[in-house]
């Protein structure tokens, strides 16, 4: 049994948000969450999805304090949040922290890996000694699989993968009891997403923090989650563990998501390559395996350079295909 079976929901949530209002200032007739009500139990990954302007990041903020509710309740630990209370807001920020979107933005360039892991350090844990606080940097690089070497590294240095890790790194520094996530893969590349995800996935488990996952990608969340909340311009749409929401949902929506999810049908078209088995040469070319083009001298001899107006190829049957048929009128 994954330890997502076994969540008791019947335990007081850790986080209750009550039938909150919030409107923008300049849209006071649009309501971006409108009696929004949500649990949020200890050790579960709550992934939150609609598709974009539903309401899930100013729902991660307004957490935090980074968006000012109109009406409703936060109550974390069975005590409602005052937000306008700076103690009561420090205490909140030591306790849930957030990853935010864009690492290319929410980094100061200027700051390097070890100063920005600090930060909150400096702030929300004043008890702390400068060496017991430089002694944390150097555990949490090591958590979230950082190479001690970059400490003194620059944000602006760093690739868009090592930023994120760098913003996951910021938000575990204080230990907090939840983090929320704010779609942190979508702005990397996907060469790197997956590793991010493991990476958040494995310190999910190893430190039993609770997480809010806010992504607009079923299959991410499908990846990561317990239970899933679908959400649609502020209201809550369905709530559910992940396996009913994915094999049973009820509500038309969710239905609608789960219809959306790319699907790859790989029978449409097959890479066949070459028509027998070939000895691969070093001298071949590489692609010949995965080519349905390939030819018996694609894995010989590696193409010679064709030029024409700039525009650079090797390729051995470049004449025999067309790439870019045109397109129906």
């Amino acid at each position: 049994m994954e330890k997502s079976d076994a969540l008791n929901l019947n335990n007081n949530p850790l986080l209750k948000i009550e039938n909150i209002d919030l409107t923008y200032d300049s849209n006071k007739d649009i309501k971006v969450l409108d009696d929004f009500s949500l649990d949020v139990y200890s050790g579960e990954i709550l992934g939150l999805v609609g598709e974009s302007g539903c309401g899930k990041t100013t729902l991660g903020r307004s957490i935090i304090g980074l968006e000012k509710i109109d009406y409703g309740k936060i109550i974390f630990e069975g005590k409602e949040v005052d937000y306008k209370s700076g103690k009561n807001l420090r205490d909140i920020r030591r306790n849930i922290q957030m990853i935010f979107q864009d690492p290319y933005l929410s980094l100061d360039p200027t700051m390097n890996v070890e100063k920005t892991i600090k930060e909150p350090l400096l702030y929300l844990r004043e008890n702390m000694t400068n060496k017991q606080k430089s002694i944390r940097v150097k555990e949490v690089m090591s958590l979230i699989e950082m190479d001690i070497k970059l400490i003194h590294r620059k944000s602006k240095e760093l690739s868009g993968g090592q930023r994120q890790r760098v913003g996951i790194g910021r938000a575990l520094a204080i230990s907090p009891q939840i983090i929320i996530c704010d779609e942190p893969v979508s702005a990397l590349d996907v060469s790197v997403q997956a590793s991010i995800l493991n990476l958040l996935k494995k310190l999910q488990r190893e430190l039993n923090i609770t997480m809010i996952f806010i992504s607009h990608d079923l299959s991410v969340v499908n990846y990561l989650a317990n239970r899933i909340c679908v959400m649609l311009k502020g209201k809550v749409c369905e709530i559910g563990n992940k396996d009913s929401i994915f094999t049973s949902c009820k509500h038309p929506y969710t239905k609608y998501l789960l219809d959306s999810i790319p699907k790859i049908n790989f029978k449409e078209e097959t890479y066949e390559g070459v028509e027998e088995e070939i000895e691969y040469l070093d001298n071949g070319c590489p692609f010949y395996t995965r080519c349905k083009f390939a030819t018996k001298i694609c894995a010989r001899e590696f193409p010679e350079k064709t030029e024409e107006n700039g525009h650079i190829w090797y390729c051995h049957n470049y004449n025999n295909f067309d790439l870019n048929p045109p397109t129906q009128d």
